[in-house]
Formats: C-alpha cells, structure tokens, sequence
C-alpha cells in the first residue's frame, strides 16, 4: 500500500507513519501520547522474545483536524509490517473508535477499562477484524499485553467516575480498617459497661450483707428495742 503526499510524490506507509509533515501523534487533555505498545512473548524462541504491535492515533497538523490509526508489527526474523486498513482520515470519533477497537482485538481489554486489572478476554471472542499482514500470527490466540505508564505519567483519560484500582484497593483497605477499629472500640466500650454494672452490682450486694450481718448482730432482725421493752427486761433481771 501507498499513500501520497497530496502533490504526487509516494511515500511507503512506513514513510507515513514515520514522516512528521502531515500529522502528529494525537495527545489528549491529560498529556497522553495515543501511541501504545502491545507485546507478546513468542514461545517458539529461546530466549524469550517479544513480538509487537504498536498503535499511533495521529491528529493532522492541518485544521480542521482529520484523524487516523496507523499500525506497526515487529517481530524478530521478520521484517516490519505496517498494517494500512485503518490509515483512513476521518473524524475523531470514528478514528478513536478504530484505536479503541483494535486495542480490544488484540488484548482482550476494552480501552476504557485498560487500567483496571481486570481478566482478559478470549481473543476468539473479542471484537475487531485482522488487517493485512497478520496472516503470519491469526492461529495464535494468546492476547498481547499492554503495560501501562507509572501512576505519576500521562496514562489517558478515564471515564467519570473511574478510580485507580490500586488507590480504590487502598481506600478500601483503609476502611476496612477504620471499620475494624470501630468494631473493636464499640465491644470494649460494651465490656467496660458490662464490667461497670457487675461492679455497681456487687458493690449493691455488699452493702445488702452488710446491712443484714448488722442487723443480726444487735440480735433484734434489726428493729430496735423500745424504752419499755428495755425497762421490762431490767425487772425481769431483778
């Protein structure tokens, strides 16, 4: 496949995805570089070597913006493959369509959800359609692995709402805690009421036995003896 430059003069389309004159690399508000890597391991070879795509969103440098997906394919002993059925201009949102959608072909993984560690699809089942020159890797279904930049990088905008699994695992683990905390606080406090009542309980009881010991020791169930009763025992002696 050939693209010309728009006077005549042809360029290879590894000449297009290389050549800085017409377009850029596509970079969203957040300073993202639409330019990934998907690699793969090859478990034919000894050692252990990648094969891998990577995928370009160029912007236009002319306005209005026109935008398109240009792929590249590596893989050792072969010579590199630039996979053309998506080099097409268009709107953003057709073109970003296309991005997303081959991403999720090869990797199993709906770009949204690229930072979400989530369990990858079968590629059998995956959406997507294989370009030109993939014919060599169509019967190997394995997906290709995207890693994506460090927390403190660019990584692409995320839906609303989305939240760092790492960082929502974190939070969690955190409340987890707290909860914890609070759980362990609520049954020492309902211990140390419990604990306060037998003693206010025993201290009631205390002060019964001591009341009644009293009473027994003056010999009378605790009433006290009248002045009469008092002069009719002294009689009684005399």
């Amino acid at each position: 496949m050939e693209v010309l430059d728009g006077v005549g003069a042809p360029f290879s389309l590894g000449d297009w995805l290389t050549f800085p004159g017409f377009h850029h690399v596509y970079k969203d508000s957040a300073g993202f570089e639409y330019k990934v890597a998907l690699k793969r391991n090859i478990e034919s070879l000894k050692p252990l070597c990648f094969e891998k795509y990577t995928v370009i969103l160029f912007e236009s440098n002319a306005i209005p913006y026109s935008y398109m997906v240009g792929v590249r394919f590596n893989r050792p002993g072969m010579a590199t493959k630039y996979l053309g059925h998506l080099l097409v201009p268009s709107m953003f949102d057709k073109a970003f369509k296309s991005f997303k959608a081959f991403f999720r072909s090869k990797t199993g993984i709906p770009w949204d959800k690229r930072l979400d560690n989530i369990k990858l699809e079968s590629l059998e089942n995956a959406v997507g359609e294989r370009g030109e020159g993939e014919e060599t890797i169509a019967a190997d279904k394995r997906p290709f692995i995207y890693i994506p930049p460090n927390a403190d990088s660019p990584r692409g905008e995320m839906p609303d709402g989305w939240e760092d699994p790492v960082e929502k695992a974190l939070r969690r683990e955190k409340e987890k805690a707290q909860a914890r905390k609070e759980e362990r606080e609520h049954k020492e406090r309902l211990e140390e009421a419990a604990r306060h009542r037998k003693t206010m309980e025993l201290r009631r009881m205390a002060a019964e036995d001591a009341a009644v010991e009293e009473d027994s020791e003056d010999g009378y169930g605790g009433l006290a003896p009248s002045d009469d009763e008092m002069s009719q025992s002294d009689d009684n002696s005399g």
